[in-house]
């Protein structure tokens, strides 16, 4: 194709003694073809672990809009890549998927300064929710107490962060949180967690 493509737009060129141009600028080589991702594939990015000294907080939220059943998870852990804890639980009332992912990050902020005296990377993949938590100015929306909790966690003292994520990013909490719909209360695994769980961990420490 780059051959046929270079003969097009240097017709003068004398091939036989070896004159053509190797490449067309603004053509990409056809060895690039493979390197390049198809449009629209968007490479999907893993969990990272913290820096040296810092724990990190993955936590999801489920909400189904059928029946009103919702779920959270969350997991701790450290810069080792080891797990701290693993939680889950479901029926605590929520009115939609932000409120589910807002309720999970208050419980999973709350265990995590229990389990740790690590600085805390916490970790979400709900812009939204990301976006209120980081606000200087008061929330007004039906979420305001959940907000104010969450905050009032935060400023103890300890210091925190909290990150947008993607999806691919937070696979294991998003596991426990579908697991947790399922349970009438929080179930907690320190240092483990389910067999799933625990192969999910070891998947996000392998992959690249």
């Amino acid at each position: 194709m780059n051959s046929l493509l270079c003969m097009q737009h240097y017709p003068h060129n004398d091939i036989a003694k070896g004159k053509m141009p190797m490449h067309i600028s603004g053509v990409p080589r056809s060895a690039d073809f493979e390197k390049q991702p198809a449009k629209g594939n968007k490479e999907e990015q893993s969990w990272a672990r913290p820096p040296a000294g810092w724990a990190k907080l993955n936590k999801d939220g489920a909400f189904v809009a059928a029946d009103g059943s919702t779920g959270s998870g969350m997991v701790l852990r450290d810069d080792t890549c080891g797990i701290i804890f693993t939680a889950c639980r479901g029926s605590f009332p929520c009115d939609n998927a932000l409120q589910a992912e807002l309720a999970a990050c208050r419980e999973g902020v709350a265990l995590a300064l229990e389990r740790t005296s690590c600085p805390i990377i916490i970790e979400m993949d709900r812009a939204e929710a990301v976006s209120m938590l980081q606000s200087v100015s008061q929330d007004r929306s039906s979420s305001m107490a959940c907000i104010r909790d969450i905050k009032a966690l935060m400023e103890n003292g300890r210091e925190m962060e909290i990150k947008l994520i993607s999806r691919s990013q937070n696979i294991v909490s998003h596991a426990l949180a579908a697991y947790g719909g399922s349970l009438p209360r929080t179930a907690v695994w320190l240092g483990s967690g389910t067999e799933e769980i625990v192969t999910l961990c070891m998947n996000d420490i392998m992959r690249p």
